[in-house]
């Protein structure tokens, strides 16, 4: 059974967000609320931001005008993404990020000696933390982090442990497949994909998925990565190089297309134009950081950010038709 989550926010000019939580988001003069207006226009309590299953609605509860999207409103107004909502003294644009809660689940971790579980959340913890999703008292809080996108697993250490035929170290972050044999301390944990003892589990449909849309846009530190697929929004806020990276491979020099192969070459000389000593590690390192931030961020990094076979260039993979905005 799948389900539909959202996360909402509202966005400021200048680019400061504040995620609206579930209790909702009371906006006004009065230093009681989430959202202070210092405006003399403001009501007490101007304006509240509900959410519902199907979205954010907002109520106006004070005397002046709430407009959204130009239009002034007198009743609660369903909200989507992109909306702007003028306030006294202020604007602010509403987010919505919607994704698809897979239940199944699709991956299980099967213990040596006895019991599997299913990875029924992403992130899943596994440690010896009361708080964990997994307690394993012989290992330190939060040692294993699992995260699935898009049908594909992920796994980061918080400490040294062989994973598949090498030994890694705390900080190690990569694709698992299914198969793979982590062993921990004491521990020996395999990985399975859809029912144990398959061989011939599928990953689902939206492992095919890929952007149908990609905007980079320059932030005075920075760049936002926005990212459009058929059933969800993600935005990314992205360090200066790692947002340099991607715009070197979205919006590359002449005789390439995004979407094409672009050579370590031209991304070095777009990431670090004054830096000759610069190469092809420097290259993989930072598409590491880039992937590892975007697998957090729910997407499939390594599937999008693909390296060529000869390891020396890297393409932004895309839906057929996909569109691209660099700026």
């Amino acid at each position: 059974m799948n389900r539909s989550l959202q996360r909402c926010w509202i966005e400021y000019q200048d680019g400061a967000r504040l995620i609206i939580p579930a209790e909702g988001l009371s906006i006004g003069r009065s230093t009681a609320n989430d959202v202070v207006l210092s405006s003399s226009r403001a009501s007490s309590r101007h304006a509240l931001i509900r959410l519902r299953p199907e979205g954010p609605v907002l109520h106006p509860t004070g005397r002046n005008p709430t407009k959204v999207n130009g239009e002034e409103i007198d009743t609660q107004t369903a909200l989507q993404h992109g909306d702007i909502v003028d306030l006294p003294g202020t604007s602010i644009t509403i987010g919505v990020e919607k994704h698809t809660e897979r239940r199944g689940p699709n991956w299980l971790l099967e213990r040596r000696g006895g019991g599997a579980f299913g990875l029924l959340r992403s992130p899943f913890i596994v440690g010896g933390g009361d708080t964990d999703d997994l307690c394993l008292k012989t290992l330190m809080p939060a040692a294993i982090t699992l995260l699935q996108v898009d049908g594909k697993l992920f796994l980061e250490l918080a400490t040294q442990a062989w994973v598949g035929e090498e030994t890694c170290p705390p900080g190690y972050f990569d694709e698992v497949y299914p198969g793979t044999v982590v062993e921990i301390g004491d521990e020996h944990l395999t990985l399975f994909a859809g029912q144990r003892g398959r061989s011939d589990a599928t990953i689902d449909e939206a492992s095919l998925d890929l952007p149908t849309a990609v905007r980079l846009t320059f932030l005075p530190e920075g760049a936002r990565l926005q990212l459009t697929f058929r059933d969800r929004d993600i935005t990314l806020d992205l360090a200066d190089r790692r947002s340099r990276l991607l715009a070197a491979i979205l919006k590359p020099a002449t005789g390439y297309l995004p979407g094409d192969f672009v050579p370590d070459d031209q991304l070095i000389s777009q990431i670090w134009p004054r830096q000759k000593e610069k190469g092809r590690t420097d290259v993989n390192l930072l598409l590491y950081r880039v992937r590892k931030q975007m697998v957090k961020g729910g997407v499939s990094g390594h599937r999008i950010l693909e390296r060529s076979r000869l390891g020396n260039a890297t393409r932004f993979v895309l839906s057929p038709g996909a569109t691209v905005e660099v700026g």
